[in-house]
C-alpha cells in the first residue's frame, strides 16, 4: 500500500505545520519544519543558487498553506515549486482521488497577477515573478499535454533501467547488463529515447474525480 511518506521521500517541505509535517513524512519529532528551513537558509548562504522549495500539494492537507509557502519563499529568497500529485498506481486509485489537487486554477490566477512570467524550455513550465519578488514555479504534469510535449528527461531507476516516461512503468529499458559495453549501452539509450512519447495525447483536460 502507498502512504503519504512515500510521496515525500524526495520532497523538502510538505507543510509549515510541525504536526502536519510529521503526519505526512512520518518524521517522529516536532522539529522537522525548523530543520528543513534551517537547511534551506544554509544552502542560500552557501550560494547554492537557485535554491528551490519543493511542495507536492495534497488536497485537504496542505492546499490551504499555499499563500504561506509563497510568503516564505519570498522572505528566504528561494524559488517555490508547487507540484501536482502523481500516482503511478493509477488515477482511479483511492490515494489519488483523495489527495489530488489540480494546480491549473492557481496557475491561471498567478498568470494574471505576476509582473513577469518566465517559460522554461523543459515541460514548458511557467515561473511567476510576483511584485514582492516571490518566485513561484508550477509543476503541472497531470492531464497536461503541453507538459508531455516539452519533456526532455530520461530517468534512471535504482535497478539499472531507463525510464522514458514519468507516468509509465511498462516501457523501461534494462541496461544493467551492458554497463561495460559502450556500444551496447548506446543502443539501449537510443531504444529508450525511441520509446518516448507524450503520455497525455488529447490536450489539456482536468481530471474528473
Amino acid at each position: 500500500s502507498r502512504g503519504l511518506g512515500d510521496v515525500y521521500k524526495r520532497q523538502s517541505l510538505p507543510s509549515l505545520s510541525s504536526e502536519k509535517y510529521s503526519y505526512i513524512t512520518r518524521y517522529p519529532r516536532d522539529d522537522g519544519v525548523e530543520k528543513i528551513i534551517r537547511g534551506i537558509k544554509k544552502a542560500i548562504e552557501a550560494n547554492l543558487n537557485p535554491v528551490k522549495i519543493n511542495v507536492v500539494i495534497l488536497k485537504g492537507l496542505n492546499d490551504n498553506e499555499i499563500p504561506r509557502f509563497i510568503s516564505l519563499a519570498q522572505q528566504l529568497g528561494a524559488v517555490l515549486q508547487l507540484i501536482e500529485l502523481q500516482d503511478p498506481n493509477g488515477f482511479n486509485s483511492g490515494f489519488f482521488k483523495k489527495y489530488y489537487y489540480p494546480l491549473k486554477p492557481l496557475e491561471e490566477s498567478l498568470e494574471k497577477k505576476a509582473k513577469k512570467i518566465i517559460v522554461r524550455e523543459m515541460h514548458n513550465r511557467k515561473r511567476f515573478i510576483m511584485d514582492d519578488g516571490a518566485e513561484v514555479e508550477i509543476v503541472r504534469p497531470m492531464f497536461n499535454y503541453d507538459f508531455c510535449m516539452h519533456c526532455n528527461r530520461l530517468r534512471v531507476t535504482f535497478n539499472g533501467e531507463f525510464k522514458p516516461c514519468l507516468m509509465r512503468d511498462d516501457n523501461h529499458v534494462d541496461f544493467s547488463t551492458v554497463l561495460d559495453k559502450p556500444d551496447e549501452l548506446e543502443k539501449k539509450i537510443i531504444e529508450a529515447v525511441i520509446k518516448r512519447e507524450p503520455y497525455f495525447k488529447t490536450g489539456d483536460s482536468e481530471c474528473q474525480i
